[in-house]
């Protein structure tokens, strides 16, 4: 049972990735599955309620992946700076989908901002993460990880929509990723030496 209506959740996400969310239908998702539409409406009530469902599995996706790869990183400051990474690449590869197949900010509306949130609960999650491990060894000095983690977060964020041009809900808009990714390692940068324990007090 479970294994189905995970079948049924990707395959909504990457049609609604394809398509958009108003171009998608619960029948659309049947038909791709070789289901009856009862069966996805057994699982899910509604189309909002499988969309939810869809950016719930990409967020928990964005995490397994993530953590494989911050697995590789042995410092503190590799793991931040290796975050960064992912994440840019991330942001570059959705707008990527975004820019050919749909207008997605117009497309969702409102809603963008409660998936932004969901996203940054977790990459917030994600960084409290790497600062707990960093104070564990004594690379980085004592201080509230997930506090820390929901300012670099919501930081992040708003230099990725600092760098947007024109009206967001007015038509698609690329990011200027290079300077996204300059201003935001400066930042890492300060955060480590703000947070870095061999640094001395007065220095």
């Amino acid at each position: 049972m479970e294994d189905k209506r995970t079948a049924i959740v990707q395959q909504a996400l990457n049609q609604f990735m394809e398509n958009g969310l108003s171009a998608t239908s619960m029948e659309d998702v049947a038909r791709a599955m070789n289901l009856g539409k009862a069966t996805i409406y057994h699982y899910f009530d509604s189309k909002d309620t499988l969309f939810w469902a869809a950016v719930d599995l990409e967020v928990s996706q964005m995490e397994e992946a993530f953590l494989q790869e911050l697995k590789k990183e042995r410092s503190g400051r590799d793991k931040l700076f290796r975050y960064l990474d992912l994440l840019f690449t991330r942001i570059e590869e959705r707008y990527d989908v975004a820019e050919k197949r749909l207008n997605f900010w117009r497309e969702l509306g409102p809603k963008y901002f409660d998936v932004i949130q969901r996203f940054s609960r977790k990459e917030a999650e994600i960084l409290s993460g790497i600062f707990i491990s960093g104070m564990a060894t004594g690379e980085f000095r004592q201080t509230d990880p997930l506090k820390l983690a929901t300012m670099v977060t919501s930081h992040l964020w708003g230099l990725h929509f600092s760098v947007l041009h024109g009206n967001c809900f007015d038509g698609f808009t690329h990011p200027e990723t290079p300077a996204l990714r300059e201003k935001a390692r400066f930042f890492i940068n300060t955060i480590i030496y703000g947070i870095n324990q061999s640094r001395s007090i007065t220095e």
